[in-house]
Formats: C-alpha cells, structure tokens, sequence
C-alpha cells in the first residue's frame, strides 16, 4: 500500500479525479492523506533537490508525481487534469 500525507485541503477537482482512479483520500483538519489502490507502482525520480520526488504509476495506467516538501514536513501531490 502506498499513501502519503499532503497538505489540507486539497483541491476538490484533484480529489475528484484520485477518487475516480481507486485513490482513497482522507481529509483532515490539518492535514489530507491520500492512499493509492494496490498495485500502485512508486519510482523514486532522481535527482532530488529539496526532499523526496517519486513517480505513482496506479494499475490503471494514470501516473501522478509526489514530492516531499521538507519546509512543510509534508508532500505534495501533483496530478494530471483530464479533461
């Protein structure tokens, strides 16, 4: 199971969208947690400049960044609007 906490209040269209490929996501006061389904693939990207980048690969082929924001402690979710 892969799941990362990020930052509260996430975007309504990015939870549409997690929701929609089998992402659970939690929100929380001050803080969201979104769980990716299994089968989920997670590929550490290189280099990293400030923390953590990986590439989430979901079994049904959509692919989302996430990178570790050590300012915060916290990551950041970066998704593809589908139209």
């Amino acid at each position: 199971m892969v799941s990362f906490v990020t930052q509260r209040g996430l975007d309504a269209a990015a939870i549409a969208i997690l929701i929609k490929h089998g992402c659970v996501v939690g929100l929380y006061e001050t803080y969201s947690e979104v769980v990716f389904p299994d089968g989920t693939v997670q590929e550490e990207i290189w280099p990293r400049v400030g923390g953590d980048i990986y590439e989430l690969r979901l079994p049904d082929g959509y692919v989302c960044i996430a990178q570790y924001v050590r300012y915060y402690g916290q990551y950041v979710i970066f998704y593809k609007p589908e139209s």
